[in-house]
């Protein structure tokens, strides 16, 4: 779910509220592109050409899990100053630690099936190398760098490839892209519609003119035309699909910045947002996906009518809100990953099981055994959402921040409320950011004797200057921390302040487990 990350201040936050129509959305999305690899045959089989134009443009949902990437994440871990909220190496670790133990997990759940694939097709020791020099770059989430290891082990984890680039980018993109206004939000949109466009129909053009589905390249042991080779470097490298995230990130930062001038669109317009887009999506799937040259164009360039359609969302989304908000489509949504990783290793497992070779060879499975196979998925999905993904994700935040060198002040968790800074320090001029540390009050004569641990706030100036930096308690704290007699205001320096006998900084609090806060979830 896409949990509420709201600033902590001194007094009652100004919450970023729970976005649950997204999380519903992240099925659909799922849904579609799963239909796209396994249920064409099924939608055909209804007789009705349009659901089955709609099944072959399943492949244009990774472009949505694009964008609502990056708004997800400007929305959650953006601060208000523009700058991102919390330090880099706990962004990665938290977002690697969410993709990383499923992904793993598929990629060991389709060796048997892939390997003995390359051993057949190659013999046994050009198969073990081809499957060797796949498979580290597949498990080091950089497959979708070459076009010829790009469907290697497990195909969509391409967009996994891709989504780890952008984690790493998110930092670097978050404080430098100012999009605060309709206006800059257009204007950046349509640069980048025009950079993401450009490859696929330049490739389009070129095709019209030049033989290139008549040449052939060889690598890997793999061939692939030419007309291949360009579909796979412009529909799939993740740098010409970094406009659609970096659109996700725009977009999320108009979100918010219209959120903190308390102008929002308002439940109407939201619902408008989402059902114009909505139909929109659905009107140019219903006749794109019979042409197969128009639908590898649009490819790389849904992502203004995807950003309208999540926009809408995050402002109620009228009825479609509604569906997408419910318990059902939440839960479904919290699986979403799970659902998009283990459809092609669950695939091979259900088709052997039920479905003769040549089907499953084609993957054009009736309706009946596609359904059969999606309620499969689905359930296998929430077992792995619940015993592999979510431990596993805490697990390895835990041990990636275990004995490592203790952050400086400047580089925890930033949570933006310049208001409260001035307020508390009405001296400072400057803009500051806030940020949640630990406390741990010692042998003071007005505190108990045994040590507490609370939570305070760090203000900085934007050059982290020692004379502008102070520490400031947070309040209200409950009192079953022990906390709510600590008034004191600190003077600190960038080091960890050892100021006055009362107070050193140990490491950042874990303050999901105070109710009036919540950091940013991964």
């Amino acid at each position: 779910m896409i949990k509420q990350a709201a600033p902590a201040t001194t007094a009652a936050p100004r919450g970023r509220p729970q976005l649950d129509a997204l999380t519903g959305l992240r099925f659909l999305a799922a849904l579609h592109v799963v239909t796209f690899h396994f249920g064409v045959s099924a939608a055909a089989s209804s007789g009705s050409a349009v659901v089955e134009s709609v099944a072959r443009m399943g492949f244009i949902g990774v472009g949505l899990f694009f964008v609502l990437s990056g708004f997800v994440l400007a929305y959650n871990y953006a601060g208000e100053d523009g700058g991102l909220r919390g330090d880099r190496r706990s962004f990665v670790v938290a977002r690697l630690s969410r993709i990383y133990p499923l992904f793993a997990f598929a990629l060991l759940l389709t060796a048997p099936v892939y390997v003995a694939q390359l051993v057949e097709l190659c013999g046994p020791r050009v198969g073990l190398v081809r499957a060797a020099l796949t498979g580290v770059p597949a498990a080091l989430m950089l497959q979708a760098w070459t076009p010829f290891t790009l469907s290697s082990w497990n195909g969509p984890g391409w967009s996994i490839s891709a989504e780890a680039f952008f984690y790493l980018t998110f930092p670097w993109i978050v404080g430098r892209l100012r999009c605060t206004t309709w206006r800059q939000l257009a204007g950046i949109g349509g640069a980048l519609f025009v950079v993401a466009i450009a490859a696929p129909l330049a490739l389009f053009i070129t095709g019209r003119f030049v033989p290139i589905e008549a040449t052939t390249v060889r690598l890997l042991g793999g061939a692939l035309t030419l007309q291949h080779l360009g579909e796979r470097i412009v529909g799939f490298n993740p740098l010409l699909r970094l406009p659609e995230f970096v659109f996700g990130i725009c977009l999320g930062k108009y979100f918010l910045a219209r959120r903190a001038r308390g102008a929002t669109l308002g439940g109407a317009t939201g619902a408008w947002l989402a059902a114009g887009s909505s139909a929109a999506l659905l009107a140019i799937f219903s006749f794109a996906g019979r042409f197969p040259d128009v639908r590898y164009v649009l490819q790389n360039g849904m992502f203004p009518l995807f950003g309208l359609l999540i926009l809408g969302l995050a402002e109620g989304g009228g009825a479609l809100g509604r569906v997408l908000s419910t318990r059902a489509m939440i839960r479904l949504g919290e699986a979403s990953y799970a659902v998009y990783i283990l459809q092609t290793p669950l695939w091979h497992l259900f088709a052997k099981a039920v479905l003769s070779p040549e089907v499953r060879a084609e993957r054009n499975a009736s309706a009946p055994a596609y359904l059969a196979f999606l309620a499969f998925l689905i359930v296998a999905s929430f077992l792995a959402y619940g015993l592999i993904e979510a431990p596993a994700r805490e697990w390895l935040k835990q041990r990636l921040r275990v004995g490592r060198a203790r952050p400086a002040p400047s580089a925890l968790g930033t949570w933006s409320t310049p208001g409260s800074c001035r307020e508390q320090l009405p001296g400072i001029a400057h803009q500051h950011s806030c940020q949640i540390l630990t406390v741990r009050v010692t042998g003071a004569d007005r505190f108990p004797p045994e040590s507490i641990a609370c939570s305070v706030i760090l203000c900085v100036s934007p050059k982290h200057s020692p004379e502008y930096s102070r520490a400031i308690t947070l309040l209200p704290i409950p009192s079953s921390a022990g906390c709510s007699v600590i008034r004191s205001v600190v003077q600190t320096r960038p080091s960890p302040p050892r100021g006055p006998s009362s107070v050193s900084v140990v490491e950042p609090t874990s303050v999901t487990s105070l109710n009036h806060l919540d950091r940013p979830r991964s």
